[in-house]
């Protein structure tokens, strides 16, 4: 006989013995837990095999008194997971000459500048946190000192190679 998620989780719910409240639940479903790592530090893989599935019983249990569909759950969570794989797309730093700019979903979130070779360094730090994708830009802007360099070029009639 194949049962559905759903008649599981009920059926559990009913069966377990002393979890009344999604409460009681939580508390033995942090005690369960909490033992299956202690069999794991100690290196007893099949006790804390039964202390997981006895926390799989629980969570059904949770997931009742509280009244989640674990259909609906579960494609929740597989929106997170590809929210979390994808997002990266979402969330970009451009490096310009002088600054970099962090947009999010093409929105303008905050702009920092880059003086140093140091501060490039941190800008890409900042994007392997944040897990934003770099992008350099394609058009050429001047930094302050270069643009200083190329009006003084300029006005005494010299030209400055690029």
């Amino acid at each position: 006989m194949s049962l559905q998620l759903k008649e599981v989780q009920w059926l559990l719910a009913r069966e377990v013995a002393g979890i009344e409240t999604a409460r009681d639940a939580l508390v033995q479903l942090q005690v369960s837990s909490k033992k299956a790592l202690q069999y794991l530090d100690q290196s007893n893989p099949v006790m804390a095999q039964g202390c997981v599935e006895q926390c799989f019983t629980t969570m059904m249990c949770v997931l009742h008194y509280l009244n989640i569909d674990i259909e609906q759950l579960v494609k929740r969570e597989q929106r997170r997971q590809n929210q979390n794989k994808y997002g990266t797309m979402n969330r970009v730093i451009m490096v310009f000459a002088d600054h970099a700019e962090l947009r999010v979903e093409g929105e303008l979130r905050g702009t920092f500048p880059l003086y140093t070779d140091e501060d490039a360094q941190d800008i890409q730090d900042i994007a392997q946190v944040f897990q934003c994708r770099i992008e350099y830009a394609d058009h050429v802007q001047l930094t302050m000192f270069d643009a200083q360099a190329q009006f003084q070029a300029g006005a005494t009639g010299q030209s400055k190679a690029s």
